[in-house]
Parts: structure tokens; C-alpha cells; sequence
């Protein structure tokens, strides 16, 4: 942070079960066959919401199955790339991006 000028410092938590989620925010989860882009979801939502909290759910390679999905019935679900990615190059990319985005 201090290298970079950047001030802010993102809470990250990983958990291993839906059931530890908080549910306080808004959930957005990275899904290869969402039709939302991420970039689009940061300018309609992020940009303009600055006071919401949003949680970010990453997958496995091979995507979230279907019970999976079904968790997550009311979240936001965004497409990252077109291109599969490895699941912690998807979190590296997704922060690159929100990083341009909001300065």
C-alpha cells in the first residue's frame, strides 16, 4: 500500500462453507455464463453505491455447480473474462479491474 500510494486496504475473508457468508451486503458472484459484465456491474453499481458493501464469490476452475448456484439464488452474477481462468488469477483479475476503475 505504501509503495503503491494507495491508502486503501480491502478486507478479505475466506470462508469454507455459504452457511459463514455474512449477509449484510450484496453478493457478486463470478459466473462464465452471466451475461453482466464485471466492468458494466462496477459502473452501475460500485461507482454509484459507494456506501453498500459488496461481497465478491470466486469459484472453482471448472465453475460453480448448480446446488452451488442455487445458494446464491438472489446474488448479482458477473461474467469476468471470456476466457476460463485458474481461481486465483480470477481474484488478481477482478481486483486489477476494480482498481482501474475506482480511483
Amino acid at each position: 500500500m505504501k509503495q503503491s500510494l494507495r491508502s486503501f486496504l480491502p478486507n478479505i475473508t475466506a470462508v469454507d462453507s455459504a452457511s459463514k457468508l455474512p449477509n449484510d451486503s450484496i453478493f457478486v458472484v463470478f459466473d462464465q455464463n452471466a451475461d453482466l459484465s464485471f466492468e458494466d456491474f462496477i459502473k452501475s453499481e460500485i461507482l454509484t453505491n459507494s456506501e453498500k458493501k459488496f461481497n465478491f464469490v470466486f469459484g472453482p476452475e471448472g465453475g460453480f455447480s448448480e446446488k452451488e448456484l442455487k445458494l446464491f439464488s438472489d446474488a448479482v452474477k458477473v461474467k469476468l473474462s471470456s476466457n476460463r481462468l485458474r481461481a486465483e488469477t480470477a481474484v488478481i483479475t477482478a481486483a486489477a479491474i476494480l482498481n482501474s476503475k475506482v480511483e
